[in-house]
């Protein structure tokens, strides 16, 4: 019985935060436009705190998937769960 190696998916898991990051601030800023619309130009850019805060996120996790000591993405302590699952 083999088993497979066990690799972490960050790779996978960034771009599904860049994703989720993008249709968040489509629909935040799409409300904001047409509040804008609607007070004729005049209202406070609130999504701009939110693109600025989860931008940051998103660059934080960008920075641990590519600048991490663990460059193949293993999880670290998998094996030794394995061996104490098994005595």
């Amino acid at each position: 019985m083999s088993q497979k190696e066990y690799k972490a998916p960050s790779w996978k898991l960034l771009v599904v935060h860049a994703i989720v990051y993008g249709i968040i601030m489509v629909i935040l800023w799409s409300i904001y436009g047409h509040q804008a619309k609607a007070s004729f130009g005049r209202t406070y850019p609130w999504p701009a705190w939110f693109t600025t805060g989860l931008g940051i996120i998103l660059l934080g996790h960008l920075c641990n998937v590519f600048f991490d000591s663990n460059r193949n993405h293993e999880d670290k302590y998998y094996e030794k769960y394995l061996y104490e699952k098994e005595n």
